[in-house]
C-alpha cells in the first residue's frame, strides 16, 4: 500500500507496516504531554489513521518535569 502523505508520515507508515506494529482495526491511545515530540506523534498518527485503519485517541500525560508549564497545558 503506497503512502501519499508527507515524508515523515511516509517513513512512519512504512515502519509500522515493516515491523507489523498494527494490523488495522486497532484502537491506539497516544499519551500526549504537550511537548513537541508527543504532539508530532499524535499529528502523524492522525494523518495516517485512515491508511493504517486505526481509531485514534489521545490522553494527557504529565511527566511532572516542566513545573507550572506542564500544569498549564492540562487545561
Amino acid at each position: 500500500m503506497p503512502f501519499t502523505t508527507g515524508a515523515l508520515e511516509s517513513r512512519v507508515g512504512r515502519f509500522v507496516k515493516e515491523y507489523g506494529l498494527l494490523e488495522g482495526g486497532e484502537t491506539v491511545l497516544v499519551a500526549v504531554s504537550g511537548g513537541p515530540d508527543s504532539v508530532c506523534l499524535l499529528k502523524v498518527l492522525n494523518n495516517l489513521k485512515d491508511i493504517l485503519r486505526i481509531q485514534l485517541h489521545a490522553a494527557h500525560l504529565d511527566h511532572c518535569l516542566r513545573g507550572d508549564q506542564s500544569q498549564a497545558e492540562r487545561s
